[in-house]
């Protein structure tokens, strides 16, 4: 399962990385013990004040490259990032994610046999503490070509570790006034304008966990489902988007309502979710 290293790297790993001192080692080990090996690990320093530093210094692997840079938030890291990387394929990783056993050798597998592709998607195990299961099992393999009604019918809900794409494919940024969900916004920005190959293989795991201890937020206005813009939408996008709003109402109970005041509480958005959500419902019961 070994692949030869070339002067270039098949992927450029980006890992944003602020005061995750705790769990970034766990991170880098998930990737040095892959089988396939040729590939390079940019780790973007966003001014951590713990020891997250020291915990990637300790792991000595010449692919491993450490950047500091002063504190922007992950929108600003992962941009660096991208300015940085070398390789063929871009895949992001947050510093208390793990990507499993032959992750990247499956990738690049799946990569190989679908090469006229430039975007891909990957799927996950979500882990909370010691409950484990896997994101979606309802989407079928192959092109994407109506991602946003996956993202209702399925449950799907992208994340940085699920996509990796060819280098200089993709003129997009993050937008770094984000600095939560800013990769949700990134990515329902992405997939508006781009179809991709969706693999069923779970390549990370996504600590749901450590997203839940960040709820305490402070300023609403930094979070992507504080600022949902569904003028312009499709019809499918839109109901993403309310989607979304109903998680800000869990987040930010009042701000939500100040926010978006009758934006979503139009009857036709609660109606047309409604519906969807019951045909989801009797979906999974039909294959039950």
């Amino acid at each position: 399962m070994y692949c030869e290293f070339m002067n270039r790297p098949f992927f450029s790993i980006i890992i944003p990385l602020y005061n995750k001192g705790k769990t970034i080692r766990d991170t880098l080990n998930s990737i040095i013990c892959q089988s396939f090996v040729n590939y390079e690990v940019l780790v973007i320093n966003d001014g951590s004040t713990d020891n997250s530093c020291e915990e990637v210094l300790r792991i000595v692997d010449k692919r491993i490259i450490l950047f500091t840079k002063e504190n922007g938030g992950p929108s600003s890291a992962r941009n660096y990032g991208m300015d940085k990387a070398v390789g063929e394929y871009v895949y992001f990783l947050d510093g208390d994610d793990k990507i499993i056993p032959d992750a990247l050798w499956n990738m690049y597998k799946v990569i190989e046999m679908n090469s006229e592709q430039s975007l891909f998607c990957f799927n996950c195990f979500i882990v909370n503490g010691t409950d484990k299961k896997i994101s979606t099992d309802s989407m079928k393999c192959g092109i994407v070509r109506w991602p946003f009604v996956q993202w209702l019918l399925c449950d799907f809900c992208p994340k940085p570790g699920m996509f990796v794409y060819r280098n200089g494919t993709i003129n997009m940024r993050f937008n770094e006034d984000l600095f939560r969900y800013e990769d949700t916004d990134f990515f329902f920005n992405l997939m508006r304008t781009r179809r991709f190959y969706y693999s069923s293989l779970p390549i990370f795991e996504y600590n749901q966990e450590t997203l839940e201890g960040s709820y305490a937020r402070k300023n609403c206005g930094q979070d992507f489902i504080c600022n949902l813009q569904p003028e312009g939408k499709t019809f499918w996008e839109r109901l993403c988007l309310y989607k979304l709003y109903l998680e800000s109402c869990f987040l930010y109970p009042t701000a939500s309502v100040e926010i978006y005041g009758n934006t979503f509480e139009k009857l036709s958005y609660k109606v047309m979710y409604s519906l969807m959500m019951r045909y989801l419902s009797f979906k999974w019961r039909k294959r039950e």
